[in-house]
């Protein structure tokens, strides 16, 4: 299928989040190089007869009756916006109209129907070159400060304490602290914040620079995921991606649903300090970390989203499509 034989491709809605921006805004702006490309607040924004990439919190019954009605084909991209099964069937009428439910993990699939379940990875977006890394002798780990209870009970638990552990949070963004003394309650831990800033454990407040200058010094990162939350067991890779892209030991916890679905070993938590020093370790993650580069490269994930909209245009799986392309460009693409 040609890029002239493409509909127009509108991506929204637009809002001010960094899941907008990865998963919408930045592929948008790659393939408007290749393709009529548009953005919208509001669906009435967009023509009739359009691919709409929806990104995230998904619309309401009216918004699905317009879908239907205007033969828009919609691929809904849903990352991790759902807080449960409930919080899923509260949503059907919209999951129901979209031609692809575009899923970053593969866990979610058993919540939706499989006729009309297709997979994505996010781009590698806030990696670091792996020549200019210095690591130093700290352990990192980067994200909202509403699962901060999650990960200083973990690290409580280790047989093993890392050492010096860097914790690269949101901890002045007042909802994120409330999120996190809620979350606390829940697991019996109302006073992890006073972990958050003792002994060996340094909290710095994450911005895009701060996250930059930690991955390019810290000696090995991880994630960890609480089994007994719906949104966090169901959490896409992205991390554990982002740091094997920048040839970054790392690790998560036991049980996280997506080691599942991974062609690659992730270390468990318990397991990174040793792995951290282990030279034949290293060697294996700069392989890895070559092959995975390359495969969540923006153009390459740019391509992914062309081979959706042609399967959600013809309603039948698509085994294979490949665009043509030279370098970083997207050329066209073809069955």
């Amino acid at each position: 299928m040609s890029a002239t034989l493409l509909p127009p491709l509108f991506f929204g809605p637009v809002t001010p989040y960094p899941s907008w921006q990865w998963v919408g805004a930045d592929v948008a702006s790659a393939l408007s190089k290749y393709f009529s490309v548009g953005y919208f607040e509001a669906l009435d924004e967009v023509p009739d007869g359009a691919v709409v990439f929806w990104v995230k919190n998904p619309g309401g019954a009216d918004i699905a009756e317009q879908v239907q009605q205007r033969t828009l084909t919609l691929l809904f991209f849903p990352v991790d916006c759902f807080l449960n099964e409930h919080h899923i069937r509260e949503h059907a009428s919209f999951i129901d109209a979209a031609r692809l439910i575009c899923l970053h993990t593969s866990s979610l699939a058993p919540f939706f129907k499989r006729s009309n379940v297709a997979y994505v990875d996010h781009y590698r977006k806030y990696g670091v070159t792996p020549q200019q890394r210095m690591p130093e002798d700290f352990f990192l780990w980067v994200g909202g400060y509403q699962y901060a209870p999650y990960v200083i009970r973990e690290l409580l638990h280790m047989e093993r304490p890392l050492g010096k552990v860097v914790l690269l949070t949101n901890r002045k963004c007042e909802a994120a602290r409330d999120a996190a003394l809620e979350n606390a309650t829940k697991i019996g831990f109302r006073d992890f914040d006073r972990w958050c800033h003792q002994g060996d454990t340094t909290t710095i407040e994450w911005t895009e620079s701060a996250q930059r200058n930690a991955m390019l010094t810290c000696k090995a990162a991880f994630d960890v995921k609480y089994m007994g939350c719906f949104n966090q067991f169901h959490k896409p890779p992205t991390k554990i991606q982002k740091y094997i892209c920048s040839q970054i030991p790392c690790a998560v916890n036991r049980g996280v649903a997506y080691l599942d679905s991974l062609y690659y070993d992730v270390p468990a938590l318990e397991e990174l300090f040793g792995v951290a020093y282990d030279g034949a370790y290293l060697k294996k993650l700069a392989a890895l970390a070559e092959r995975l580069s390359q495969e969540l490269s923006l153009c390459r994930v740019s391509q992914r989203y062309i081979q959706l909209a042609s399967q959600a245009l013809l309603a039948t799986p698509v085994p294979c499509i490949e665009a043509e392309h030279q370098g970083d460009q997207i050329l066209s693409v073809a069955p």
